[in-house]
């Protein structure tokens, strides 16, 4: 394949961002689309519920200064707390939890992220959230620092929430969302139904250069235009149940359909002469799922069971045309189609032993498969160019038993300690033939210590067995950057004991300071390796350490004469390490940036709030077979929000993205024949914008 152009750049961390947080921070924390990060006064946190538990409660008091319309608006809120959405792209059920309960039970849906089910819930509905060490809510979250348990009312009655938004692009596009949500409360009964639509426009322009390595001499440059539209639709209904000996039961059913529209127009000077460029791509996934769950009080515990059903479909069309102005059709074109579907089995037990000891037992079983089909066409002979996995299926039968026990040391220490038990029959059949059976035992220790001053400590040590991504099997070309991605079937999971040590302290009323320590021991590391026919592909490195230093500072500034107002801050530096396969030299994990940093304020009184928000990421690499493939971010990205309550009911809030027009940048370094070579060939920089962009979106709870 002819390579078209490739973008770039060096970046660098700003000092300000990664020297303030790490004073003391931890991981990113999931943001409102309308608003920056933000954090208000309120009525103040209650004490830990006790040495056993580690919990602190945040009555619906605490959250009244924010003006909250629904549940995510105060789950976002709580000090120092990080929402993990969770993954409806990892197969099983376990390991799609995020880190938030309702209830005190875990919603049964994967396909209904945890931002979905929380925007559907208004904040009226809400009487307090816990937050507590993952441990105390159930298997599924032994490894988690934190969990956020909302819990809600049980009143009779309609409510709901509603929220229109537009957005407008640099080149005068308007990008219109909205999604309403209505629930009824009768008794023992309750009935969900919600709907979204998003056409979400999106522009950015950018130039690409590319020059000789060891002259400097200029091959190309270009510039481009990108117009994007990314239409999506869901709805969803729940039904929810609750009774005496069925604690609980719920109902999910929900289809949604997503689209990916996508020009690039590249206008370029170089040794060839000018030349323009057309890539197209059209996309298009449609998702289905349909799950239950029910809870009853039996054998002096409760037992719990879900079964849930899923199916995706995807159409991606890709077409690169070269020189589009010339006498000749020239590039090439993309055809996928896949299939991916799973069924999932879930039962469990858990009591309580004695006063003290909580006990959980489980099993889990799931059946999934990926049909996929890829044609990379050549448009100028209009033959079939064939990759190496390109028309495959993969499935697993997979089995998983566990059980956890919680219990008392110490009045101030608590230990939980849990072993796992994972069995796979994988298979791969079409372009590829494999099969294997995997079979992996997972202990886990996690100790709590509430040192009866407001520090408190958690130490964790658990073995973890990485999930497959079964497109990962098979072949695909990003046309646009001129890359093949090869598929392995012979792809093996990497294996980790990953050890963590958390301390946290509160900080002026309501803040909190919270730092992590990890060391991840991995072996097998899931990396880019070469592959037969001259590409590379996902595959195993040998033995790689990783150490992570996460940190959170939450401030209330109420104390230092400014009401309402609160400074929170983020920050991470990853160290990796992994011997190469081209040079044998150590380097860091494909994709994996060594830092990340977020500095968030906001001011609310009852009326009115205002806020901005900073990040700054560091550089990524992919370590590719012929080339180092630099993701650069943005150096340091600006947002910021104006937001007006006219009521207890409505909010309406202006807010601008990219407030100071920063760029993204990328930079590819090529090597030949591959990167065993000791010096490089060609290097390119792109550099793209989206500008600034404006946002209004009103809000109304009901």
């Amino acid at each position: 394949m002819r390579r078209p152009a490739r973008f770039g750049s060096a970046l660098h961390l700003i000092a300000l961002p990664l020297a303030f947080p790490m004073l003391l921070p931890t991981a990113a924390r999931a943001q409102d689309a309308d608003e920056p990060q933000p954090r208000a006064e309120g009525a103040g946190p209650t004490d830990r519920v006790g040495p056993a538990t580690l919990s602190t409660n945040y009555e619906a008091a605490f959250f009244e200064t924010f003006a909250p319309r629904n549940a995510l608006d105060m789950v976002l809120r709580v000090p120092g707390f990080a929402l993990k959405s969770g993954n409806a792209e990892v197969r099983g059920f376990s390991q799609a939890a995020g880190n938030v309960v309702i209830n005190g039970k875990r919603p049964s849906s994967k396909a209904d992220n945890l931002v979905a089910v929380l925007e559907r819930i208004p904040a009226s509905r809400v009487i307090r959230i816990e937050v507590g060490p993952g441990a105390q809510f159930g298997s599924d979250y032994s490894g988690e620092v934190q969990v956020a348990n909302v819990i809600l009312s049980a009143t009779d009655g309609v409510s709901g929430n509603a929220k229109v938004a537009l957005e407008r692009t640099f080149a005068g596009r308007v990008a219109a969302s909205g999604d309403a949500s209505a629930t009824l409360v009768q008794g023992r009964h309750s009935l969900g139904l919600s709907g979204s639509y998003q056409n979400g426009p999106y522009d950015e322009v950018g130039h690409d250069r590319r020059v000789d390595a060891a002259t400097g001499a200029l091959i190309f440059e270009r510039d481009k235009s990108v117009a994007i539209a990314e239409p999506k639709y869901a709805a969803a209904l729940t039904y929810a149940y609750t009774g005496d000996v069925m604690d609980a039961a719920h109902f999910n059913l929900k289809r949604s359909a997503a689209g990916f529209d996508y020009r690039e127009d590249r206008r370029q000077d170089g040794i060839g002469g000018p030349q323009q460029d057309v890539f197209l791509s059209d996309y298009r996934t449609d998702e289905f799922e349909i799950g239950a769950d029910a809870t009853l009080k039996l054998l002096g515990g409760s037992i719990g069971i879900v079964v849930l059903h899923t199916r995706r479909d995807r159409r991606y069309d890709d077409l690169f045309s070269f020189d589009v102005a010339g006498p000749v059709l020239d590039g090439f074109s993309q055809f996928l189609d896949d299939e991916r579907r799973e069924t999932i089995g879930r039962t469990t037990y858990s009591r309580k032993l004695g006063t003290s000891i909580d006990l959980e037992l489980g099993v889990e079983a799931a059946r999934n498969t990926l049909k996929s089909k890829v044609e990379l066409t050549d448009l100028a002979t209009q033959e079939r160019i064939d990759l190496p996995v390109d028309d495959a299926t993969v499935s697993e039968n997979r089995v998983e038993a566990f059980a956890t026990a919680g219990y008392p040391l110490t009045s101030r220490l608590r230990a939980e300690t849990g072993l796992r038990y994972e069995y796979s029959r994988l298979t791969v059949t079409g372009d590829a033939q494999a099969e294997r059976q995997l079979g992996f035992l997972k202990p886990s220790f996690t100790l709590f210590w509430d040192t009866g001053s407001p520090l408190s400590f958690q130490l964790s040590v658990e073995r973890t067995v990485a999930q497959l991504q079964f497109e990962d099997f098979i072949s695909f070309a990003e046309l646009k950057d001129d890359q093949i991605n090869g598929g392995n079937a012979d792809l093996q999971p990497q294996r980790a004991w990953e050890i963590k040590l958390t301390a946290e302290t509160p900080l002026l009323g309501d803040g909190l300071a919270r730092v992590t320590v990890e060391y991840d021991r991995i072996s097998l590391v899931q990396d880019r390796v070469p592959v037969p026919g001259g590409f590379d592909a996902p595959g195993n490195l040998g033995t790689g350490q990783l150490w992570a230093l996460d940190a959170t500072l939450e401030l209330p500034l109420a104390k230092l004469g400014l009401p309402g107002a609160r400074i929170s801050a983020q920050s991470s530096i990853i160290l990796t390490s992994v011997r190469d396969p081209y040079t044998f030299a150590p380097r860091r994990f494909s994709g994996v940036p060594i830092a990340s940093t977020n500095i968030g304020f906001r001011q609310d009184n009852k009326a009115s709030a205002w806020g901005f928000d900073l990040s700054a990421t560091g550089p990524a690499t992919s370590f590719r077979l012929d080339e180092l493939d630099t993701t650069l971010g943005q150096a340091s990205s600006w947002s910021a929000f104006y937001q007006l309550r006219p009521d207890r009911q409505s909010t309406l809030t202006f807010s601008v993205a990219n407030l100071f027009d920063a760029s993204s940048r990328r930079r590819r370094v090529f090597f030949d024949p591959d990167r065993s070579s000791p010096f490089p060939v060609e290097i390119e920089t792109r550099t793209t914008r989206s500008h600034i962009t404006p946002r209004i979106s009103y809000r109304r709870s009901f």
